[in-house]
């Protein structure tokens, strides 16, 4: 009897996890839409993106400002980010959607949405990404389902 109670109580706390979204569903993407989001595959914390910024660059700068605006911070002040989902839409510049983690030595790892947008190198208004949005969502790194 015990052990059932045990399995049920596990059970029902896998259920009530959050997970990542689906890259297709987080991006928005249904079928080939000119002008729409699309799905960046195979996205490391290190590639360059449009201009001279890395994913990793973007992502903090995205950390950076939640912590601005939410007046909240990570536990530590140099965390590892892991892009989870990646999506890119071409407009006079690039606008992404990024799904990722922050992760610090210790604590557990917490996830995040942002928007941003990356100006093109012409741009009179200037070349600086500038995070549209960011918010800390619930969820799990596939690392932690998988």
């Amino acid at each position: 009897m015990k052990v059932s109670l045990v399995v049920c109580l596990l059970l029902a706390s896998a259920l009530a996890v959050t997970a990542i979204p689906s890259p297709k569903s987080f991006c928005g993407v249904s079928g080939t839409t000119l002008g729409g989001w699309t799905v960046v595959e195979g996205v490391n914390s290190t590639d360059v993106v449009s201009g001279s910024y890395t994913y990793e660059e973007l992502m903090g700068m995205a950390v950076e400002e939640w912590e601005a605006t939410s007046g909240n911070t990570l536990p530590c002040t140099d965390p590892l980010f892991t892009p989870e989902i990646v999506c890119s839409q071409v407009v006079a510049g690039v606008n992404y959607k990024i799904y990722f983690t922050a992760e610090c030595e210790d604590a557990a790892p917490v996830d995040f949405e942002a928007a941003i947008f990356v100006p093109l190198y012409s741009n009179p208004a200037g070349t600086e990404p500038q995070i549209t949005s960011v918010k800390k969502v619930k969820g799990t790194s596939r690392r932690l389902l998988f």
